[in-house]
């Protein structure tokens, strides 16, 4: 009798897992607390498991941020990611990983409290009609309110007063 070998294929479908795009209702900055939701759609996973999170800085793995929402119900996961105040500014990596095997990453970034609040620049100008203007003037495409200084002139000596000092903030 002779035999006949045959082989025999896993037919079973790897899992796999789409991230949408990371939301968040404030900007997360450096020194503030702030929450991430990232959506996650599956296929060939269970309903009931959990896909496992790991958050990365510049490599290593970062302590103190907290993932809930990893569990799979009817294909699809929404995770949520608490950024601690202590967090610092920089890039970030999300890693998901399914029995041990890392199926896709996402990165996001912290940024510097001191980019978004801090790059502020003092402007003079006069005005056509000759006023005189000064004030602090915010990052580039936010609005300002810029006050007129008050010029006077004394016996031949320039007195300057600012008729209203302010730290200017975006208006609404």
């Amino acid at each position: 009798m002779q035999s006949k070998s045959f082989t025999v294929e896993n037919n079973t479908p790897e899992p796999t897992i789409t991230l949408g795009n990371i939301t968040s209702p404030t900007s997360i900055v450096a020194g503030k607390a702030g929450t991430l939701t990232l959506p996650v759609v599956t296929t060939d996973i269970p309903d009931g498991e959990k896909l496992d999170i790991i958050i990365k800085k510049d490599g290593a793995t970062v302590s103190g941020i907290t993932v809930t929402g990893n569990t799979v119900e009817n294909d699809a996961a929404s995770i949520s990611i608490e950024i601690p105040s202590t967090a610092t500014s920089g890039n970030y990596s999300i890693e998901v990983s399914y029995e041990g095997k890392t199926i896709a990453t996402k990165t996001f970034t912290i940024a510097s409290n001191t980019t978004q609040e801090k790059e502020k620049e003092t402007v003079k100008n006069t005005d056509t009609d000759g006023s005189k203007y000064m004030g602090v003037l915010p990052k580039a495409g936010t609005k300002a309110v810029i006050y007129p200084m008050l010029v006077i002139v004394l016996a031949g000596i320039t007195f300057r007063s600012i008729k209203k000092i302010k730290d200017f903030k975006e208006l609404k």
